[in-house]
């Protein structure tokens, strides 16, 4: 079933302000039924307990206390789990779906970098970051988008994609120091050229 791109926005601009910064610690013991109760709504499923174990209180202080998780970034799980939460991501109970995998999948593999670069209001505040959110959720959960080709879906993520840019100007930004550093051997290399030719120059007169 294809899913509404702007229907999916408007629900993020009606996110709860406990889900958003500042964190409210109190939240954080349920994070884990958070999750749990998400990946039965999206794929009718019980999770096993070691699935959403990465979530449960002592894991999460634990990774907030050594600076492996952000306040940032837990946010952004909360905001994940409100927009699975929209009743058109339900399945019925029983059902066989692979949206378990893929919903823990997206938490590793597509918000945490995204939470690294992106601060989690722009994703409710600025329409591009929440259709952006949008879009990753969905293709992530290999989700189709209502009224496009799935070149068109991919076409327009990539147009939208944080961490794809950021990619791209670190890669730029290398490639301009490897260029530099290549000009400055260079130059050094004709300098002590020049030198060794007016050394010798000298000795001959």
């Amino acid at each position: 079933m294809p899913f509404s791109v702007d229907a999916l926005c408007a629900r993020m601009r009606e996110v709860p302000e406990s889900f958003l910064p500042p964190l409210n610690e109190k939240l954080v013991p349920i994070m884990n039924a958070f999750v749990a109760d998400t990946i039965m709504h999206i794929s009718g499923q019980l999770p096993e307990a070691n699935a959403v174990h990465l979530f449960d209180f002592r894991t999460v202080k634990s990774s907030m206390t050594s600076g492996a998780v952000s306040s940032n970034s837990l946010s952004m799980i909360y905001l994940a789990v409100w927009l699975f939460n929209d009743p058109s991501f339900q399945r019925p109970h029983g059902s066989a779906s692979p949206h378990q995998a893929l919903f823990l999948k997206l938490i590793e593999n597509h918000l945490k970098p995204l939470s690294e670069l992106v601060d989690v209001l722009s994703l409710i505040e600025d329409s591009d970051r929440r259709e952006e959110f949008v879009r990753i959720c969905l293709s992530a959960m290999r989700l189709s988008v209502e009224g496009e080709s799935e070149t068109e879906s991919i076409d327009r993520l990539q147009a939208l994609d944080s961490v794809a840019r950021d990619k791209l100007i670190k890669a730029a930004q290398q490639r301009r120091k490897e260029a530099d550093r290549k000009r400055q051997i260079a130059e050094e290399a004709r300098r002590k050229k020049q030198q060794e030719q007016a050394a010798r120059y000298n000795r001959e007169w």
